[in-house]
Order: C-alpha cells, then structure tokens, then sequence
C-alpha cells in the first residue's frame, strides 16, 4: 500500500480550518481516514487511501466540485510551501529549472512515484509521474494546480497547464505539460 507524509494532511487540515468545514469533513471520514486527518504529524508517514478520501470528502465538506477545490487546495499548498526565500531565489532561475528541483522532492512526500522532465523548449515543459502509489484524477487536479500555483509564484508569464494523459483515466502515466513565457 502507497503512503504520503504527514505534512499532507496537516496541509489539507489547515485548508479545512481555514474555510471553516474541519467539523464536517471529519463527520464524513471513516475512522482510518479520521484519525489520519487528526492525528497525523508532519513527519509521519500513513496510508494514502486515507489521504485520497480525504481529498474527496473535501468538494462536499465545502458545497463545491471536487476539481474546483483541488485547485484551491493545491494553490494553498505552494504557498504554504514556498517561502519567500525560495520564491526570490526561483524567480531567477528558468521556471523550468524549478519544476526540475521541485520533483526531487517527491519521495520526501510520497513513498511512490518519479517524476521524469523534459524540456520541449525555453518555455515548454513536459513533466510525467510514473509509478505513484495514487491513481485517482483529483489527486492529479491537486497536482496540476500546486505545479500551476508554483510557476506563477515564480514569475512565469502567461502559463498554461494541461494534464493530457492520467493513469486513472486509462493511461499509461500521467503526464503535465505546461508553457509560459
């Protein structure tokens, strides 16, 4: 079974706090995906069935789609992530350099998965995740707004994301492309 850091959770349950609907999301959890909402600790690593019935529960916690808040919770996301340190240090480098660095960091998150980029142009990007533990197409919103969220904070121009294959709708990875200028 796939795992995810704590820190997801202590994210989503700070999402939820701030909008005001921890109550009803944990009122909607099964014990497992409950306690893990609770309970979890930045550090620690829990199951990621729990993680995704939480992202799930979330759209109806909060009377909206669940793509829509996906969007909402990965732009909160990157900026709970993303000092401002980083943010200075980012917007002198090429945003694609930056996605390059950001998925290097992907096994402190998620026991699963690898990241493979490739630079289509000075301005295009192609980022597939191969082998995550997840397979489910809110998870893969979520990921498409933090990548969306982390080129904009670091001063790309005009960027456009697409999510053009996901394991969950049948593909063989799930690929994110994006350009800016």
């Amino acid at each position: 079974m796939s795992r995810v850091k704590g820190s997801n959770f202590v994210t989503m349950r700070a999402f939820a706090e701030k909008h005001g609907v921890a109550d009803a999301l944990r009122a909607s959890l099964t014990p497992d995906a409950r306690t893990a909402f609770d309970e979890a600790l930045a550090i620690g690593w829990y199951d990621a069935p729990a993680f995704v019935e939480v992202l799930h529960a979330l759209g109806p916690a909060l009377g909206k789609p669940g793509a829509e808040v996906m969007r909402e919770l990965g732009y909160f996301s990157v900026e709970r992530d993303m000092t401002t340190v980083h943010r200075v240090f980012f917007r002198l480098a090429n945003p694609a350099f930056v996605l390059e660095k950001s998925t290097q960091y992907w096994s402190r998150f998620h026991d699963r998965g690898e990241w493979r980029v490739e630079r289509l142009g000075p301005s295009q990007v192609r980022a597939d995740l191969v082998g995550c533990g997840i397979v489910d197409t809110l998870f893969c919103e979520n990921v498409l707004a933090y990548i969306a969220r982390m080129f904009e904070l670091v001063g790309a121009k005009d960027a456009r994301w697409e999510h053009p294959a996901c394991r969950a709708r049948g593909g063989e990875t799930c690929t994110f492309t994006g350009e800016w200028r």
